[in-house]
């Protein structure tokens, strides 16, 4: 059904005409009214699915196709109608239904509300509107950026963008996570987006500390989330060359909230929650009885005879009537809490946003939490009209109160050397292994991080459109990971020690931005600057031996009579950027959009030769919706093209890099008594920056007024000149030299789609879905070997294959009259022998697909349910620790699997070999750590329930008497309710490491990580 158009007026099709008329005579032979009319736009074109309500009868329809809306059943009375479309002004007007009486509204016209349709885009160094962005960006309001409690706000952004995979690192907490925009595309340098807070790239390398106890520290976890007023990801090179040397990973723009006209607005929210294990590890280990069974099988199958020895020095009388559950002692329920206080308010020259924020979070493991204090002062004035100043500023606490993890202790030792049938009372559970309850209780180990992120920008409009403006920043980070080790530990003495960094990262910029419209229809802007970037590194190592506390603590360590001290100054880190900036945009008829980018960096970091690099983009868009052929479309409501390309660079590697470093000779290396020096790395003076080129093309559609809305993108990017450490033969005493060599490409389909289903005053139903399928492969390594570049559990870098590929040895079968594991040789033939020149590349280390769906459900006016689905389809895992756990005999506990094993001959069902306590047993195999096969191997596919958010607005009504509460929600929130997969542990893995290259070749290797935390949580949010 259409509408005609005539000068302007619609008439009727017959078939709407005769359906009124019979509703008039219904609803009069029924004593009551009706309610009709047709909505439409400022153009007199019908609005789908604009949302009409009674509101005094609390009634709703939606108009249909042709804008048309009818009520019938109308008793007699006066009546407001409200009519609501997304993207226009709200419509309130009385009507009056007499008795028996219809009332046709006619055509009500909506207007078109700018800020509403307009959404504004952050862009580097500036804003658009998001029909003008040429390049890919998504923009995540700041509100998804504080979805679970205690997690930092990167972790936060799972599931909501098409093209970026975030992987939370584990359930501990102040744990970061790890986010690869559009895949990875460098072996030896950092794979992470470059952070932008308020316009200053900040400190955010999370190998500061290395990878002290089995874990990654998290230099974001003390910025406060519920300070985010939005988030954009520059995901392409148009968008992310104006960020030049450091845009290849993609950029994260976070830009903070501020205050609007309007009188104070007060905040305050409040969450209390509960954590335990999202994935439940704890039966799927042996019992004292079953170990006790399957060692004495191990024994006997290598021929010895008699009673099999017990691990640890015990003895069979040891042994405890009941297992000793280290899973319950080494675990509890987290109990987290959150207070938020916030302010806002603006007037003609002056706006204010203000806040105070307290977290305490404990994860599932005992002894472990992060407690952060932040506040947030954000400062605007315009003391005249054509000069504004605006100043941002925080600071913030962070103590982690931390345990080990994986493989140095706590819940991985419980799954590694923690037998059921050790004493969680005793020390030494065996002889020389540690009670981790003890090293919980006698070592005190937290880390402390004092942190202050500002910057002041004033910006002149000397004539109209012209902008000038001086930005500075100051990132300044005092980190300070402290240990306090109990004689009752060491067996010694105690000792304090202090490893203390202090990082001073300063920006200073200036931007001149001009925009003139000329021949009616065509728009230029023109944005140019100059910019220079410092970061320095001091620190030192303080030990005390007798020392009576903490030494950031009190001043008592250095006055105890017995102290002994020991200061070690680390070299400092220094290192510069100083660029030159450019940017062009076109826009011709409000359709045809150019975006041209370019920056010059030249950095301290590479070689003498290189210092100076060229990073230009060009963007290109169309909005065939303007078109006159398209533009009446009743179906089609927005249509655009673009296409991009760029070239981008990564400067993430160490600052000395160039120059090359020394490794200080020990006790252990002498010569002629003396300790040996020699080159950890040769200079290269030719050291230069990892380039990017990217090629970039998508589609953006809007059908029915935008009621769904959907995006289409193909990327192609690749990495030239990407870094590796190039080794150099043993004879030369040398260990090798970073050099730009390797070649790796990334390409992927990203697509997005938002439909709103249903859109009403009763109920209304949004469905959100993203999906990203991105193939990783290395097209060159110049002459490096499969293990001159590897990673933790056999991963390689190998020309024609994705990154970080396991490179394993593939297992055939057990022999099921012997019970010894069959292997595969390189060229595919069955063998019992074990040997490394077998292994090859296997299996699929990158994902099919990664995506994201929510469903948010509206219901009336008061309720709304969120549901958040991540998946990944495909791929597989690295179980790094199985080759432990099922493989040969040791004082490791072992997964219940292994009671699979082969048992006797004409055993056709084994799925693991005969149990052995000698590892020569499996072919020759020289040590149970070689065992890296693709029998650990796991599929990777999950879906998880992230989250499921119930919100509860109490009724105005109830605050009719206190006038000073402007509402109040209360609210449920669960995080990893449950998680369907084929792989026994938490399928979403993040191996903390030593540096980049071992992150980034580890994509899908985890051993003894801990699984992400399942949480409850409650919150009470009330607004004065």
């Amino acid at each position: 059904m259409a509408y005609k158009k005539i000068q302007n007026h619609f008439t009727m099709p017959r078939e709407y005409l005769l359906g009124v008329l019979f509703a008039l005579c219904t609803s009069s032979l029924l004593g009551q009214g009706s309610i009709s009319g047709v909505v439409v736009d400022e153009n007199d074109e019908p609005t789908y699915g604009a949302a009409v309500k009674i509101i005094e009868l609390e009634r709703s329809a939606l108009t249909d196709l042709d804008g048309v809306f009818f009520f019938d059943e109308i008793p007699e009375g006066r009546y407001l109608i409200s009519i609501e479309s997304l993207g226009y002004d709200k419509i309130v007007q009385s009507v009056n239904v007499g008795s028996d009486a219809s009332v046709n509204m006619g055509s009500i016209s909506l207007m078109e509300n700018i800020e509403l349709t307009e959404e504004i885009i952050v862009v580097g160094y500036g804003v658009s509107k998001k029909r003008d962005i040429v390049g890919a960006i998504t923009k995540i309001d700041g509100d998804d950026a504080s979805d679970a409690l205690g997690n930092s706000f990167e972790a936060n952004l799972q599931g909501k963008a098409a093209g970026v995979q975030v992987l939370q690192s584990s359930g501990i907490a102040g744990s970061g996570a790890r986010i690869r925009i559009r895949g990875t595309g460098s072996i030896t340098s950092g794979g992470d987006p470059l952070y932008v807070i308020d316009g200053i790239p900040i400190t955010q390398d999370p190998f500061i500390n290395g990878s002290e106890g089995g874990q990654n520290y998290n230099p974001l976890s003390t910025i406060n989330p519920n300070d985010i007023e939005s988030i954009e990801i520059l995901k392409d090179a148009s968008a992310a060359a104006i960020y030049g040397s450091r845009g290849a990973n993609g950029v994260v723009l976070i830009t903070t909230k501020k205050g609007k006209t309007s009188k104070p607005k007060w905040n305050y929210n409040s969450n209390l929650g509960f954590s335990g294990l999202a994935v439940d590890i704890t039966d799927d280990y042996l019992t004292t009885s079953e170990w006790v069974q399957l060692n004495q099988e191990a024994w006997e199958n290598d021929g010895n005879v008699g009673r099999a020895p017990l691990p640890g020095g015990m003895s069979y009388d040891d042994l405890p009537a009941e297992d000793y559950d280290w899973f319950d002692a080494l675990l509890r329920t987290g109990i987290k809490q959150e207070h938020n206080l916030s302010v806002a308010f603006g007037k003609e020259k002056v706006n204010v946003y203000a806040s105070f924020n307290y977290l305490n979070t404990e994860s599932y493991q005992v002894g472990n939490n992060f407690e952060r204090l932040a506040g947030r002062l954000n400062l605007g004035y315009t003391p005249i009209k054509w000069f504004n100043v605006n100043l941002r500023s925080s600071l913030s606490q962070g103590l982690n109160n931390r345990v080990s993890q994986a493989w140095d202790g706590g819940l991985g030792t419980a799954e590694s050397t923690l037998l059921p049938f050790y004493s969680v009372d005793s020390f030494q559970y065996a002889t020389g292994q540690r009670n981790p309850l003890f090293k919980t209780n006698y070592l005190d180990w937290n880390t402390l991080e004092l942190r202050t992120i500002n910057n002041l920008t004033l910006a002149l409009t000397p004539v109209k459109n012209l902008q000038i403006k001086a930005f500075g920043g100051l990132d300044y980070m005092d980190l300070r990971d402290s240990r306090l080790e109990d004689s009752l530990w060491t067996l010694t003495d105690i000792f304090s020690k202090l490893d203390q960094k202090n990082i001073t990262n300063y920006m200073v910029n200036g931007t001149v931005d001009y925009r003139t419209d000329f021949w009616e229809n065509h728009t230029l802007s023109l944005l140019g600057g100059w910019e220079y970037q410092q970061s320095t590194t001091v620190g030192e190592f303080t030990e005390i031996k007798n020392a009576l506390g903490h030494i950031y603590n009190t001043m008592e360590v250095y006055d105890s009579p017995n102290a002994d001290t020991t200061v070690t100054e680390y070299d400092d880190n220094q290192w510069r950027f100083t660029s030159s900036l450019f940017r062009l945009n076109y826009n011709f008829k409000d359709k045809l959009i150019i975006n041209m980018n370019h920056r010059i960096d030249a950095s301290s970091k590479f070689g003498k030769d290189r210092k100076t690099g060229h990073f230009p983009g060009l963007g290109l868009a169309y909005i065939m919706s303007e078109d006159s052929w398209l533009s009446n479309s009743d179906k089609i409501s927005f249509l655009k093209v673009r296409a991009s390309v760029g070239r981008t660079g990564n400067a993430d590697i160490p600052y000395d890099a160039q120059f090359g470093g020394y490794s200080p000779g020990s006790s252990s290396n002498l010569y002629a008594g003396q300790p040996i020096v020699s080159y950890a790395s040769l200079p290269n003076s030719q050291l230069a920056w990892e380039t990017t080129w990217t090629t970039d093309a998508g589609i953006e559609i809007g059908f029915l007024r935008d009621r769904i809305t959907a995006e289409l993108g193909y990327y192609n990017k690749i990495t030239r000149d990407a870094i590796i450490f190039v080794r150099v033969p043993t004879s030369t005493g040398q260990a090798g030299y970073f050099d730009n060599i390797a070649q790796i490409r990334n390409r992927g389909v990203e697509f997005m789609i938002t439909s709103r289903n249903l859109v009403g005053d009763r109920f209304s139903w949004r469905t959100d879905l993203n999906l990203t399928h991105n193939r990783n492969k290395v097209i060159d390594v110049g002459t490096a070997q499969p293990d001159a570049l590897a990673g933790s559990g056999d991963t390689r870098v190998i020309e024609g294959m994705p990154m970080g590929v396991n490179y394993l040895v593939r297992f055939s079968h057990v022999d099921p009259d012997n019970g010894l594991p069959v292997f595969l040789d390189a060229d595919g033939n069955e063998t019992y022998e074990w040997s490394e020149e077998n292994r090859v590349p296997v299996g699929n280390v990158q994902p099919k697909v990664v995506g994201g769906l929510t469903n948010t459900f509206t219901i009336g006016q008061n309720l709304e349910i969120e549901i958040l689905g991540t998946f990944t389809i495909g791929g597989n895992i690295y179980d790094d620790a199985a080759k432990r756990q099922l493989g040969v005999w040791t004082d490791w506990n072992m997964q219940r699997d292994i009671l699979n094993r082969w048992t006797g001959p004409g055993d056709v069902d084994a799925i693991y070999p005969r149990l052995t306590r000698n590892s020569t047993t499996y072919g020759g195999m020289g040590s149970e750590w070689f065992y890296n096969t693709d029998q650990w191997l796991y599929d990777a596919s999950y879906f998880r329930l992230k989250k499921l958010a119930i919100k509860y607005s109490l009724p105005n009504k109830l605050f009719a008497n206190k006038s000073w509460i402007a509402g109040c929600d209360v609210g449920f929130t669960t995080i990893n309710l449950f998680t369907i997969a084929a792989y026994r542990r938490d399928p979403e893995i993040v191996r903390d490491l030593d540096g980049p290259q071992a992150m980034n070749l580890s994509p899908n290797v985890t051993y003894l990580t801990p699984p992400q935390e399942r949480t409850f949580n409650f919150s009470v949010n009330v607004n004065f």
